[in-house]
């Protein structure tokens, strides 16, 4: 597994389409550093989402507190072997990979500050008022737009810390700028396949009788979906080692 050098200018298309090259060419790998993590989340998965179910808490904030609890060990550790093989060449050798140490902590508590701690403020404040399409448009512009360039400025903290580096935030801080759009086109284009991903699994999760259906659909979602969002984590990747990685020092310290 090699990446190529991303040219002089950060370059979104090439970058993206080499994210799902990565991923896609490379399931064999995805797979030795996954399985254990998925045979372990399945029952945990099943167990959690029909007891939602049961309990009638599916349409409520608990369900995105609990999945991203219950989501982040699994995701975390393999994104984190999924940076270093990318960007430090890093093979995982044994046949179980269930690594959840201080590294991937520390990893969990980035995605928490970064991404899912924004979403499920955001989430509920829509779940606690009716506030109608325009109220929703007005929410939008106003803190998920800038809430996400924020967040957008500090992505690449993410594989810096899956390597170890302790001045990770300020680092991605300086190396994201003038490229924060460019990173967030890039995140939404790996991102692309989970809206059909919506279309083609949540009608049947929303629809289900029992709760043992239910917990079925929602495990075969958070599967899918784990595949599915691998192309963003080699996006991520591929981003650091274009601007920060193999970034003259001096020429991030001019960029603050």
């Amino acid at each position: 597994m090699t990446i190529a050098r991303v040219g002089p200018g950060f370059e979104v298309w090439g970058t993206v389409a080499e994210s799902y090259a990565l991923t896609f060419s490379n399931l064999g790998y995805l797979l030795r550093i996954s399985w254990a993590w998925v045979a372990l989340m399945i029952p945990l998965s099943l167990g959690c989402y029909a007891s939602i179910f049961w309990f009638e808490l599916h349409d409520s904030l608990f369900i995105d507190v609990l999945s991203t609890l219950l989501l982040q060990p699994f995701l975390a550790s393999i994104a984190v072997a999924w940076h270093r093989r990318l960007l430090v060449n890093e093979v995982w050798s044994g046949r179980v990979y269930l690594r959840l140490d201080g590294l991937v902590a520390s990893y969990i508590g980035l995605v928490l500050i970064i991404n899912e701690g924004p979403s499920i403020a955001f989430n509920a404040v829509v779940r606690s008022f009716d506030i109608g399409r325009d109220g929703m448009l007005i929410l939008v512009l106003a803190i998920g737009l800038p809430a996400l360039v924020l967040s957008a400025k500090i992505w690449l903290a993410l594989p810096a810390r899956a390597l170890g580096n302790s001045d990770t935030v300020w680092q991605a801080w300086r190396g994201s700028r003038g490229n924060v759009w460019r990173l967030i086109a890039g995140f939404t284009l790996c991102g692309l396949p989970m809206p059909v991903l919506d279309v083609m699994v949540w009608p049947a999760s929303s629809e289900a009788s029992q709760p043992l259906t239910y917990a079925g659909w929602q495990t075969l979602y958070i599967g899918i979906a784990f595949l599915f969002g691998m192309p963003i984590v080699s996006f991520l990747s591929l981003a650091y080692r274009r601007l920060i990685q193999d970034r003259n020092p001096a020429d991030l310290l001019r960029s603050t």
